[in-house]
């Protein structure tokens, strides 16, 4: 029996995976920097008791947390893990999970340069311009769906 050809990933699946990898991309840059700016809550470690080193990581959380610089693109990451799981569920793994992977160091790198965390040079071009296309192939290969 011969199974008609068609495309491994529709159109709405490649915006899905195209839209998962940029929230995931783009928030983890934005994540680094409001890490960065929220201010440690505990003190030295040695002069502090055990019970207070216990809880200095719930104490850390917490202020991450509390700070919109952090929150927000938290929010917005495990809003794409969500997104995440139906597109898991819906179509191919072979598929949407290397592409999403792959798409999210391209926007991580994009979204680094747009915020002048990294510069992108000509080998991290040709590093974006491969993932792309190896991304694009992936979505677009009929040969996944033999076997």
């Amino acid at each position: 029996m011969t199974v008609a050809a068609s495309p491994v990933c529709s159109w709405d699946c490649a915006l899905a995976i195209v839209g998962v990898g940029f929230l995931w991309g783009a928030t983890n840059p934005l994540l680094r920097l409001g890490s960065k700016s929220t201010p440690q809550v505990m003190g030295d470690a040695q002069t502090l008791s055990v019970c207070r080193r216990l809880l200095a990581p719930l104490f850390d959380l917490t202020a991450l947390l509390m700070n919109w610089r952090f929150s927000i693109p938290f929010i917005v990451n495990q809003s794409a893990s969500i997104l995440f799981v139906m597109l898991v569920s819906r179509y191919p793994v072979s598929v949407v999970v290397p592409c999403v992977n792959a798409l999210q160091f391209v926007f991580t790198a994009v979204a680094g340069h747009l915020i002048g965390e990294r510069m992108l040079d000509r080998r991290r071009c040709m590093g974006v311009t491969t993932v792309i296309a190896g991304a694009l192939i992936m979505m677009t290969s009929d040969a996944l769906n033999a076997g």
